[in-house]
């Protein structure tokens, strides 16, 4: 068990469920910042390509006083006026970071990783903000901003025209190379520190759960190992749960001492029972064999012990079957109630049907049944085991009143309820005993020490009081020894007239 307790554990559980959720949330949380971050600084990096080439185009169509293409010589005249700045012109390209004193007039307008591109008409290369002019990007896509790779590096390509003096011929094309790399750093930096932060806190949040799970799952082990050594050593009821903590694992664990109250209570009572039905049965069985061999051995012949000897064992047969019924009532009782708890029951007519069964059986008693107006009524509980109730009231009352044989029956209506009160005029019940008569094999010494076959085992009240608490019915008790006892039992009314038919079995 304990193998099986630490293959799958609670804490693993909760551990391994709070990491993936928790990774699975900040996995969303990075997709979503990544993407958004991602998405803003494209288009701010795209916005500052359209900014870029738009004030380049202005630039160059303000000193462009022609409808003629563009070419090196009259570029350089209109751009780099007065002739202050002296670019240089290497195989027919203008080189804007060649200029002589370091003065520029188009790369000012850029932005550190951006580079400018101008083409005539026919699309011949015919300047640059860079000092290379050997290797341009070359031609491309009219005003369509593509992504494209250029001397190793990945960025922006924007190419539009330029209009001469009538802004309506194209003279010439600009184009701007927008590097990308440090978005890209950018991007990747983010991306791994949102991975690292992702791990990190998963890991930390995995530390956390255990350590915490740990500390709220230890009083639960501590019960979980109580519980193993009960199993180990059954005999040992005596053990319980030190847990002393004010959460649910603490009432558990309260639960759990209660419980093993109640077991070892029950055991003790059990034991108590053994011994006394082991007792009870021994005295039986050995009068009876000690007449069954009396009479093989030569009783059978006199008519007198004959006649002793059968009477003898007829007599501790009877003990017996009492004995025996009273245990099978017992463990009866208990399946019984589930499926006539809102049943109602006619208490007058199911009296005298008890009644009329004990006159039968005791006819040397008298039972007198005394029921006022209202007595009628349907009350809530099931008739059957009304009936059982009233049984053993008055089979109580039989057993203690050997002398004086009058049982009183009385039926009252009261506001709420039905009082059902027996009477009897016999030995009575002492204050030590009358505190546990409801309890199960219960016996005071008196009835302890019969020797008819009246007295049974101590099982009838403890069926009684079970089926008193299932209908929620109360059940008073009073006694004076040497005068009698009398039980006052309440049952509610029904809440509808109607009575359910009673059923014989």
């Amino acid at each position: 068990m304990s193998k099986l307790f630490g293959k799958v554990t609670i804490r693993k559980k909760l551990t391994m469920t709070t990491a993936v959720v928790f990774f699975l949330v900040l996995s969303m949380f990075t997709l979503v910042v990544v993407f958004s971050a991602n998405t803003l600084l494209l288009q701010r990096e795209r916005q500052n390509v359209n900014n870029t080439i738009s004030k380049v185009v202005t630039y160059i169509e303000k000193d462009w006083d022609s409808d003629e293409e563009l070419s090196p010589e009259p570029l350089l005249a209109a751009l780099y006026s007065p002739k202050n700045i002296y670019p240089s012109i290497i195989n027919g390209v203008l080189s804007e970071k060649r200029s002589l004193d370091g003065q520029v007039a188009v790369s000012n307008r850029l932005y550190s990783n951006q580079s400018v591109y101008v083409y005539d008409k026919k699309g011949t290369f015919i300047f640059t903000s860079e000092e290379d002019t050997d290797s341009p990007p070359g031609m491309s896509e009219v005003n369509k901003l593509k992504l494209v790779s250029y001397k190793g590096k990945r960025g922006f390509l924007l190419q539009v025209p330029i209009y001469g003096k009538d802004k309506k011929t194209i003279v010439g094309y600009a184009q701007v190379f927008h590097d990308l790399e440090f978005y890209y750093a950018l991007k990747e930096r983010l991306i791994f520190l949102l991975i690292f932060l992702e791990v990190g806190m998963t890991v930390l949040v995995i530390a956390v759960t255990v350590v915490v799970l740990t500390s709220i799952l230890r009083p639960m082990r501590q019960l979980h190992e109580t519980m193993g050594i009960i199993i180990d050593s059954p005999s040992d009821l005596e053990l319980r749960s030190k847990i002393e903590s004010h959460d649910e694992i603490g009432a558990l664990a309260l639960n759990f001492n209660c419980m093993m109250d109640k077991i070892q209570e029950n055991n003790q009572m059990q034991m108590r029972f053994l011994s006394d039905v082991s007792h009870e049965l021994r005295t039986p069985i050995a009068v009876i064999k000690g007449h069954m061999d009396l009479l093989q051995r030569w009783g059978k012949n006199d008519p007198e012990i004959l006649e002793e000897s059968l009477e003898a064992a007829s007599h501790e047969a009877n003990r017996m079957t009492i004995m025996i019924n009273d245990m099978l009532d017992s463990i009866r009782v208990k399946g019984s109630f589930d499926n006539h708890r809102n049943d109602t029951c006619d208490l007058n007519s199911s009296i005298r049907t008890v009644i009329g069964n004990f006159r039968v059986l005791h006819d040397d008693y008298q039972f007198y049944l005394n029921d006022s107006e209202g007595s009628d009524r349907p009350a809530q509980i099931y008739s059957q085991h009304f009936e059982q109730v009233i049984t053993i009231l008055i089979d109580n009352a039989v057993k203690y009143s050997p002398v004086n044989k009058k049982i009183q029956i009385t039926i009252k209506a009261l506001e709420d309820e039905m009082l059902v009160q027996v009477q009897d005029n016999g030995e009575g019940i002492s204050k030590e005993d009358i505190e546990h008569i409801f309890e199960r094999f219960y016996r005071s010494d008196k009835a302890r020490n019969r020797t008819t076959t009246q007295s049974g085992v101590g099982i009838g009240l403890s069926i009684l009081y079970q089926i008193v608490e299932a209908y929620r019915c109360h059940i008073d008790v009073s006694s004076e020894l040497g005068v009698g006892t009398r039980f006052d039992l309440y049952i509610p009314f029904a809440e509808s007239e109607t009575t359910t038919p009673q059923i014989e079995g």
